[in-house]
């Protein structure tokens, strides 16, 4: 038997997945000639999508927008092409992203407040998009 098989993902998909994939076209075939071929293929993700795109409308409910030359679109980005996972794992890194930009604007900043902004955005992210926010969105 040969057969080709294709798995669509979003971030990086795991041998489960390859696995669940390979049994729903060979089935329990053990005689298989070993001639199967698997073809990873990344879906698409959605504009404005992810922890990043949300961390950036809970700022603008305080009327913190990017500004020309800061880093935030891009670590926004960043945050939605990792996803809510990664971003769960590395909230302190993230919050100090946020320290970083706010010391360049002259904004008080609290860890805190800012951790839970960071935590919120996630929660929304995983609402919104439900387990597909959760894989790591590499």
């Amino acid at each position: 038997m040969s057969a080709t098989i294709v798995v669509p993902f979003r971030g990086v998909p795991d041998e489960r997945q390859v696995l669940e994939a390979l049994h729903a076209v060979v089935g329990n075939d053990t005689e298989s000639d070993g001639r199967i071929v698997i073809t990873v293929q990344r879906k698409p993700r959605p504009l404005g999508y992810g922890p990043g795109t949300e961390l950036k409308r809970l700022l603008s409910t305080f009327g913190i927008a990017p500004k020309p030359g800061c880093k935030c679109i891009a670590r926004a980005e960043e945050m939605d092409r990792r996803g809510c996972d990664w971003c769960d794992a590395n909230i302190n890194t993230i919050v100090g992203w946020l320290r970083e930009e706010a010391t360049a604007r002259g904004l008080p900043f609290i860890d805190a407040a800012a951790s839970m902004l960071v935590r919120r955005a996630i929660h929304v992210a995983r609402s919104k998009h439900g387990t597909q926010a959760k894989a790591a969105e590499g």
